[in-house]
């Protein structure tokens, strides 16, 4: 018994295993982290496109506000029908009230803006732009899986 493992003690260490080193190796960063010139170009361009956009929107368009802002604040009170909904697309008339036929995960990201009266105006600039450049930045890596450089 002795004798195997006087000759498992003469082995190098390094046979069976790494050797050890005093300083762990860096990790590298991962795939989506890794942005190349091109890639801040492309994300610098969306956040000014979309920026530029609603900004051009609010001051020369002048909307009305939006119908799931409405909502939204109609909801804080109690009601989800409004008689600015007669005539609107996706509305649904019962009983002579008007109703926005939606779901309620549509309307949650107005409803903060809904607490604030001020911020309502806003909201729906706010939200297509909260939502637009974070989807148009997903779609750089799917741009590049099918071949643009």
């Amino acid at each position: 018994m002795s004798r195997g493992t006087d000759r498992l003690s003469q082995r190098p260490d390094t046979l069976y295993f790494a050797a050890v080193t005093s300083e762990p190796a860096a990790r590298p960063k991962p795939k989506f982290l890794r942005l190349s010139q091109a890639d801040l170009v492309y994300c610098l361009a969306v956040v000014a496109v979309y920026v530029g956009a609603m900004l051009v929107s609010i001051v020369f368009r002048r909307f009305p506000l939006d119908r799931m802002a409405v909502l939204a604040e109609a909801a804080l009170t109690g009601h989800l029908d409004s008689p600015t909904f007669k005539g609107t697309v996706d509305t649904v008339e019962m009983g002579g009230r008007y109703y926005v036929a939606v779901g309620p995960l549509q309307l949650a990201p107005y409803m903060p803006f809904a607490l604030f009266h001020t911020l309502l105006d806003w909201s729906g600039h706010l939200i297509d732009t909260a939502v637009g450049i974070p989807a148009a930045l997903l779609a750089l890596p799917l741009a590049r899986a099918y071949g643009a450089r």
